[in-house]
């Protein structure tokens, strides 16, 4: 009898182990830099549902530009560059059996390329022989449609639109559009019913780009999404089901902000850090959304950083991947882009400085425990108010906490008075992890403290604004 009771003990531990670690396991999250191809450099453009597999381009150890692809089994693979001397993965299917790209050859034409574990790296066919040069920049979820932009030799090499799926369509109805001659796609949505990217009127004019969408069937003519008051705006990515574009374009005072677009809303500003804020990628259901922010009112310059958005909540809430991550980063390391994100929401990719290896690298941030199956659920065993970000700030930062517990819980600033600015957050919340922006734009400048009090737990830290 007592051998049976304590064989019962050890085997009910057992399992409650293993149901522990299964635990940990699935709400485990990870931050991976995936090297280079033997460079200082490489820039990571598109992530898997699956794998997961990340594409982009690596330096190698002679400087040569080449495409890639990083899982988690095989690490970072060469894809070549059909005898060329560049090339670069711009995009995955979300199963990531098919990647595409183009390569640059040495007479400077560039081919598109599709790739498969089967076939390696396949040029597409051109729909005609005046066209040499074309590069693929989007695939469909579902890997059945790709599209790109081709140079028309007989038309002073006009940049315009094509699709693909067994042959090139030429997407000339674009052209229709006010006489455009630049046409730039950069994402289909998941089936390839809609491709979203910008036109330009003035091809020597970079200041005068359009964010559109357009249906793939020849003939369709482009929605132009408008823009949030300036010149420019660029339509980087699509939903699966094509109801929600995100992008970024400039505003009224010529600053960039990113932005959502949906057929009910039209384009709306989302939350922003810095003077200029760009939105890359979004989930396909349309919540998450990726970008990054400059510290400099300028796209494309070295002082990006990685931000996040869930778009589910009202306002939108706005991450800094730097902050909200801190965790996973090695001290030094900064997360500059993020420029992707896989349809599933769970993973993110891009670049940034690794402080380990003093190098540029693409990054895998896998988000298990707080998307999918396991949205929203999260391990909390103790209070935390956190330093706000950035700090100091102008004019509006991040306030975060957790909680391990339902309570009443307030959120309140206070100048260096012990005068109440205002009031965050003031009702009753169940556990679990938060956030708030305080928007500190009737302010002045100078030191304000804000406090925490959830239930019994009560704490307090300062911050600074500078106008």
């Amino acid at each position: 009898m007592f051998a049976k009771v304590t064989f019962f003990k050890i085997l009910l531990i057992a399992n409650l182990l293993l149901i522990i670690s299964c635990f940990n396991t699935l709400y485990s999250q990870s931050l991976t830099w995936l090297g280079t191809l033997g460079g200082n450099t490489s820039i990571a453009k598109d992530v898997s549902d699956e794998g997961p597999v990340v594409v982009g381009y690596s330096y190698t150890s002679d400087a040569s530009k080449r495409a890639f692809s990083w899982s988690p089994t095989s690490g970072m693979v060469n894809l070549g560059a059909l005898g060329g001397d560049e090339s670069v993965a711009n995009a995955v299917s979300a199963d990531g059996s098919i990647i595409v790209g183009y390569s640059k050859l040495l007479n400077l034409d560039r081919l598109s390329f599709r790739w498969t574990q089967a076939t390696g790296m396949v040029a597409l066919q051109a729909f005609s022989q005046d066209v040499n040069r074309h590069q693929a920049t989007a695939i469909s979820d579902d890997g059945s449609f790709i599209a790109g932009i081709y140079f028309d030799n007989d038309s002073s090499n006009p940049q315009r639109a094509y699709i693909y799926t067994t042959q090139m369509i030429d997407m000339l109805h674009l052209n229709v559009y006010n006489g455009t001659t630049h046409q730039t796609p950069t994402d289909l949505s998941s089936s390839g019913a809609w491709m979203v990217g910008h036109l330009e009127d003035d091809p020597n004019n970079s200041f005068q780009r359009k964010a559109f969408r357009v249906s793939g069937d020849p003939g369709s003519q482009p929605d132009l999404l408008g823009t949030l008051g300036g010149n420019i705006s660029v339509a980087t990515a699509i939903s699966s089901d094509g109801s929600v574009i995100v992008g970024y374009s400039t505003n009224a005072n010529g600053e960039y902000r990113a932005f959502r677009w949906r057929n009910t809303t039209g384009m709306v500003a989302l939350p922003s850090f810095g003077p200029s804020t760009f939105a890359n990628d979004v989930s396909s259901t349309g919540r998450y959304i990726v970008g990054h922010y400059d510290l400099q009112n300028t796209p494309y310059e070295d002082d990006d950083r990685a931000i996040l958005w869930d778009a589910f909540t009202v306002p939108a809430t706005l991450r800094s991947l730097n902050y909200y991550y801190a965790d996973l980063l090695q001290d030094g390391s900064i997360l500059e882009n993020a420029t992707a994100i896989s349809p599933n929401g769970r993973y993110i990719t891009g670049y940034g400085f690794n402080a380990a290896t003093q190098r540029r690298e693409a990054f895998l941030l896998d988000r298990q425990g707080t998307t999918g199956i396991s949205e929203g659920v999260s391990i909390i065993s103790d209070f935390n108010l956190k330093q706000n970000y950035p700090n100091p700030f102008n004019p509006s930062t991040i306030i975060s906490w957790q909680s391990p517990v339902s309570s009443h819980q307030t959120l309140k600033v206070y100048d260096v008075l012990g005068n109440e600015v205002a009031t965050l957050v003031d009702e009753y919340r169940e556990a679990g992890i938060y956030e708030v922006t305080f928007d500190a734009s009737q302010l002045t400048s100078g030191v304000y403290f804000y406090k925490l009090q959830a239930g019994e737990f009560s704490a307090g830290r300062k911050m600074i604004l500078i106008k």
